[in-house]
């Protein structure tokens, strides 16, 4: 092989690898935004579900039934997926840090029946109680 034939082949492999790279970092790019905007829907979704228990609660006019189904889509949407899901995910107090993460949504009984509450523990295992409203205005997930 003469030195322009391997000038030749080096050359190309360098650009097949850039070329790689590139396309790499883009896949990167959309996972990163991919991985964002769940975050946001996620947060949404909880919200929503929040308000939908609470309509449900009270004394509103919407049909039962119209709550009901709305409730089974946040319901379903906010089921851990296998292997950790959303109970893997960390959050920070957004005003004093911390690392915690949800070990369950725990559904009320007696007094508190129809109230679910969110469950979660800090690094230590130290756990906590809060309603679903006050963990979504007070927490975040961890970038």
């Amino acid at each position: 092989m003469s030195a322009a034939e391997e000038l030749d082949a080096a050359l190309h492999w360098r650009n097949k690898r850039a070329q790689a790279i590139r396309e790499r970092d883009a896949l990167q790019q959309r996972l990163t935004e991919a991985d964002e905007r769940v975050d946001v829907l996620e947060t949404a979704l909880c919200k929503i579900k929040v308000r939908l228990d609470a309509y449900a609660e009270s004394d509103m006019r919407m049909p039962e039934p119209s709550v009901e189904v709305c409730q089974a889509i946040a319901d379903a949407a906010l089921k851990p997926a296998e292997g950790g899901g959303d109970h893997a995910k960390h959050y920070e107090c957004i005003g004093k840090g911390g690392d915690y993460t949800v070990v369950a949504i725990a559904q009320g009984a007696g007094t508190l029946k129809g109230f679910n509450h969110y469950v979660y523990k800090n690094a230590d295992g130290v756990h906590f109680v809060r309603d679903p409203e006050d963990f979504l205005s007070r927490m975040q997930i961890k970038p």
